[in-house]
């Protein structure tokens, strides 16, 4: 269940993107699309470690979604770095940002 609502944050993210460029490609305002993939920090690591107690769909699933997350990240900081002007860049990046956290706080959750 909570690998489904993990799908759906990164969804939210990805949404944003589309609803806020009407040339509907995943990019920002001109932005490159996604390059990081792949990339989880050592605390992302941990927290796939974690979740894969659950049960390697689990881990799978949080894997791939905090990749795609950190490589939104990745991209929007260094839209923002080369366009600090761009509000909804900021904006964009910021939203990002809240939603790994969301991933953090559905993983940690104590399920009981």
């Amino acid at each position: 269940m909570m690998a489904a609502v993990a799908v759906i944050v990164v969804a939210l993210v990805a949404g944003y993107y589309s609803r806020n460029n009407p040339s509907g490609s995943p990019t920002m305002n001109g932005a490159p699309a996604i390059s990081s993939a792949g990339l989880l920090e050592p605390d992302d690591q941990q927290l796939v470690q974690t979740v894969s107690t659950r049960g390697a769909t689990t881990g799978d699933s949080y894997r791939k979604n905090l990749e795609d997350v950190n490589a939104y990240i990745a991209d929007a900081k260094k839209w923002v770095e080369a366009h600090p002007d761009d509000v909804d860049a900021r904006d964009a990046l910021m939203q990002a940002y809240e939603q790994k956290q969301l991933l953090y706080e559905m993983a940690t959750q104590d399920w009981q």
